[in-house]
């Protein structure tokens, strides 16, 4: 009978002999509807021929969602749900969490460790995303050598020309200002969003503990985790094909037109469409893409706490969004302002 939860001290086996594709997804309970519909999205989207071995890291699942999560794959003899329990390798972590970043979010640090160690390589998705090809064809993308594949993140150098500021733990500075402290270049860094984990590589290399240090170095980080793999792995990655990372623009530009043409054909041939920021499908029915994450989620358990949800984020933010819309010059305006006040 296979085993659902698994502990820290056990080292995981594949699920499948034959075409065993590993995916592990992280969240808390609150955010199982987001992470349910990702791990649906994934299965629905899966060749027969594909056998998809899911591992959820978890801390904290209700017992009603760990049932609905694991029934999105029963009646599917290629799909396997299975659960890691996430705390204990947590409490190794010194860690200053923020608003944007859960410390659920430093939980890929632990996607190296021994308990892997039975997998030549893990594929690793953040729960904010839509998976619309098999994916066999990333698992078996070409690493070239490197023990780690990842996308550039293609809307930081925008973000930087643009005079984008850090948060309040960073006193507000720019983002510019911001890489230049860390000794990371936007144009040779990658969003973590979807990587590529050569295991037996990563072991080698002690990537886990390199990854904790970097943690005790810098306690603040802008972007959690992602910073910390972009200093440990700093041009030592491989870029995946982009459409296997398509990034949200909504999170710097509101309207499609204002996007250069070769993104809007990206986003038509993705393989992944991953939400980024804060502008998400369940805040804001406008953000791109949202119809297509509103037809994924009308076909899961968690449908109507999803529109739910929207509903009341819609009716908190309707008053700034009057007062400052996405994308207009009015919002640019206030956040120079804000910014200009606020830092030190």
């Amino acid at each position: 009978m296979e085993k659902n939860n698994i502990s820290e001290m056990d080292r995981i086996c594949p699920a499948f002999e034959n075409n065993n594709v590993p995916v592990c997804f992280f969240s808390d309970d609150y955010y199982v509807p987001y992470l349910g519909t990702a791990v649906y999205s994934a299965i629905k989207n899966c060749a027969k021929d594909t056998n998809l071995d899911i591992l959820i890291f978890e801390n904290g699942y209700s017992e009603k969602n760990k049932k609905l999560l694991k029934q999105l794959g029963e009646e599917k003899k290629n799909i396997s749900i299975r659960f890691i329990t996430l705390n204990p390798f947590l409490e190794k972590l010194n860690v200053n969490p923020s608003k944007r970043a859960s410390i659920n979010c430093f939980a890929k640090i632990f996607c190296t460790d021994y308990i892997f160690s039975n997998y030549d390589r893990i594929i690793v998705m953040d729960s904010d995303l839509l998976v619309l090809q098999d994916l066999m064809q990333l698992y078996q993308s070409d690493m070239k050598g490197m023990i780690i594949a990842a996308a550039r993140d293609i809307l930081l150098d925008i973000m930087v020309k643009k005079g984008y500021h850090t948060d309040k733990r960073l006193n507000y500075i720019l983002l510019k200002d911001y890489f230049e402290s860390i000794d990371l270049e936007t144009k040779d860094y990658f969003n973590t969003g979807v990587v590529i984990f050569d295991i037996k590589g990563c072991q080698k290399e002690n990537v886990q503990k390199k990854m904790i240090d970097i943690n005790d170095k810098y306690p603040v980080l802008m972007y959690a985790a992602q910073d910390d793999f972009n200093i440990v792995f700093k041009r030592k990655w491989v870029e995946l094909d982009a459409r296997w990372n398509v990034q949200s623009p909504y999170c710097i530009v509101a309207h499609i037109n204002s996007l250069p043409e070769n993104y809007i054909k990206l986003m038509d041939q993705a393989g992944v469409l991953h939400f980024l920021g804060k502008s998400k499908p369940w805040i804001d029915a406008k953000v791109w893409k949202s119809e297509l994450f509103d037809e994924y989620v009308s076909e899961t358990p968690w449908k109507d706490v999803y529109f739910k949800r929207r509903k009341e984020f819609e009716r908190k933010n309707r008053i700034s969004g009057w007062l400052i819309p996405k994308g207009s010059k009015r919002r640019e305006l206030w956040f120079k302002l804000f910014y200009k006040i606020n830092m030190k």
